[in-house]
């Protein structure tokens, strides 16, 4: 599991519990629970509230190169 795919799930600011990250992940709790530790290193605030699971503070603006490069062609 990515961690760009757990921040894109996370980004929304929402509470996610980790028995549902895994399943969007097709991962254990356990491995979500490994890559939120990394993504704390990279000092995001995660926030981890027992019987609502685990979300980014504020959540997050992502950048989509995709949709960048759509602009770009059009401009």
């Amino acid at each position: 599991m990515a961690s760009e795919q757990l921040l894109s799930v996370l980004a929304d600011g929402e509470f996610h519990s980790g028995e549902e990250l895994g399943g969007l992940l097709g991962v254990s709790r356990a491995a979500v629970w490994k890559q939120l530790q990394k993504l704390e290193e990279l000092s995001l605030s995660i926030e981890a509230q027992k019987g609502r699971g685990y979300r980014v503070v504020g959540g997050l603006d992502l950048l989509n190169r995709e949709l960048i490069a759509q602009h770009a062609d059009q401009a």
